[in-house]
């Protein structure tokens, strides 16, 4: 049996687990963990002032329940707000594929921050998620 006979079969298995071990490491959990800068982050009470902002805000979700009869079928994550002003996570129906379980268990009576750009729907502040990478769960 020639050299080559021999030694291709060990060639081609290190070449073939070192693409895996390199396809692996880009999917680590640790590429999938949203990276946050909490240095600038607000509180849900503060979210109105900032409408038409990207930014982070952290707080406890006090109510989160997902409803077919509203269209779109949106998941709500209500954040306590100590106070009059609103903020809500809304997770749109198309979305909630991206997320492990439902957003609605996943998310009720945690502390959370959440990324992304706060609009206003009927004077209440919120944010969309599309994806549990705009997520970083506090306990």
């Amino acid at each position: 049996m020639s050299l080559i006979k021999r030694t291709l079969p060990k060639f081609l298995t290190i070449v073939i687990g070192s693409i895996l071990l390199t396809a692996c490491a880009q999917t680590t959990p640790d590429s999938q963990t949203p990276k946050f800068n909490l240095d600038n982050s607000i509180s849900p009470s503060q979210a109105n002032s900032r409408v038409g902002d990207r930014m982070v805000v952290c707080g406890k979700v006090i109510e989160a329940y997902h409803t077919r009869a509203v269209g779109g079928s949106p998941t709500f994550l209500n954040m306590d707000t100590s106070g009059k002003d609103n903020f809500n996570i809304v997770i749109w129906g198309k979305d909630r594929n991206n997320f492990s379980d439902f957003p609605e268990v996943l998310y009720d009576s945690r502390n959370l921050c959440v990324r992304g750009l706060i609009v206003s729907f009927q004077s209440v502040a919120e944010i969309q998620l599309r994806s549990p990478s705009q997520v970083l769960v506090i306990n």
